[in-house]
């Protein structure tokens, strides 16, 4: 597949991800073929798409969200987190301790919750949130 990666997200025909530079880039058009890679504006370390939405946390573990991938408007959402992940209308995330955090319905004002445990790496899907610790164990639990 054309390009270079150091992240990736996809949900159903939206693929994005940021490169090596930190630059952000998503493709909607042939995504197991020959994907249409469009630039996104903005830096980010890391990026997580669902339907349509994005997320995505910068070096300064700042938090950014935008409605819509096809014509961003990145908003800074309150906190800080070094990893996030959405589905639909929950996002969770990890912040540089490995404390938990989610919220939902309002993500461009979310009201974030911490979580019990240390993980270093959440995703969040149907409801239920799995990721893995600083010694790489597996967790999972209903959100």
């Amino acid at each position: 597949m054309p390009g270079a990666l150091k992240q990736v997200d996809i949900d159903g025909s939206i693929v994005c991800g940021v490169n090596p530079g930190n630059q952000i880039y998503c493709a909607d058009k042939d995504i197991y073929g020959t994907p249409n890679w469009f630039q996104l504006p903005g830096t980010l370390t890391q990026i997580s798409v669902s339907k349509g939405k994005v997320y995505g946390v910068n070096a300064n573990n700042d938090i950014w969200y935008a409605a819509n991938y096809a014509n961003v408007s990145w908003k800074q959402v309150p906190g800080k987190l070094s990893q996030v992940d959405v589905d639909g209308n929950v996002v969770c995330g990890v912040n540089s301790n490995n404390d938990i955090y989610c919220a939902d319905n309002d993500l461009a004002n979310p009201s974030w919750v911490q979580l019990p445990g240390k993980l270093k790496h959440v995703s969040i899907s149907n409801g239920y949130l799995y990721g893995c610790n600083a010694n790489d164990d597996i967790y999972y639990a209903r959100s």
